[in-house]
């Protein structure tokens, strides 16, 4: 986990640490490379959005791994609303940055990549007690409550940034066209 060594204080400090990060993966529904990727430079502060261009991602040879920067998954570029409940806190810590630094970096300062979140993610559901489940939830919650508030399925795969709507309904379509029983109506 985080160290056995860490004492019970250090331990949340270090998971409070990753509340933006998930509070971002929540609110905007990216997958934890674009997140990872986000650098100062691609959050407009005047306009509140974010611009997501590329990922973090492993590349592995014959003798290691390496963490590259690549385009997003869809070679796409898309832009999503800065939640409000991080304006503030991300504009402040951006008056003290450098452009190009990343939003986001681990408790020990380096690139967050999905696997070492994944350490991370068990360890804050096992301090809440919630069963284990993947991150990439945080993105179908987002994806799910869009659809049953009626944001049309178009908007929300563009906001997931799939090229069409087939890989929206092929993962949602109990979403988009739920069930009604007769009774309720």
């Amino acid at each position: 986990m985080l160290g056995e060594q860490d004492n019970p204080s250090d331990k949340v400090k270090n998971l409070k640490h990753y509340q933006d990060f998930i509070l971002i993966l929540l609110y905007c529904g990216l997958r934890i490379g674009e997140c990872s990727a986000i650098r100062y430079c691609d959050v407009d502060f005047d306009k509140r959005i974010i611009r997501i261009a590329y990922n973090f991602a492993i590349q592995k040879d014959d003798y290691r791994q390496t963490i590259v920067r690549k385009s997003c998954k869809s070679n796409e570029i898309k832009y999503v609303k800065l939640p409000d409940i991080l304006y503030s806190k991300l504009y402040q810590k951006s008056l003290q940055e450098n452009p190009e630094n990343l939003l986001f970096y681990s408790h020990t300062g380096k690139i967050i990549t999905a696997k070492s979140f994944n350490v991370i993610w068990r360890e804050i559901l096992s301090i809440c007690n919630i069963p284990y489940r993947v991150p990439y939830c945080l993105r179908h919650n987002f994806a799910s409550y869009l659809l049953k508030n009626n944001v049309p399925a178009v908007d929300v795969a563009a906001m997931l940034g799939h090229t069409n709507i087939n890989t929206l309904s092929k993962y949602y379509a109990w979403a988009l066209n739920p069930p009604v029983n007769p009774e309720f109506k």
